[in-house]
């Protein structure tokens, strides 16, 4: 990658120096400590859903029976 740059920018080129600066502190313990669990809500939605479509297949069911004519 380096000689290709020279190659486009001309022999004399170089990349820009890096240095080192003096060690600071960024986050400290605040980075060890995990983050919160995000709220799975699409897996509460599905349930829901599929509890009120069991609840509407129960009804259904319940008043086919209560309809049928006794024998």
């Amino acid at each position: 990658l380096v000689d290709a740059l020279r190659r486009d920018r001309g022999a004399e080129w170089q990349p820009a120096p890096a240095y080192l600066s003096t060690a600071a502190v960024l986050a400290g313990d605040a980075a060890l400590v995990a983050p919160p669990e995000p709220r799975d809500w699409k897996a509460w939605l599905l349930w829901g859903v599929l509890l009120l479509g069991a609840g509407l297949v129960a009804a259904f069911a319940f008043s086919l029976l209560r309809g049928r004519p006794s024998a």
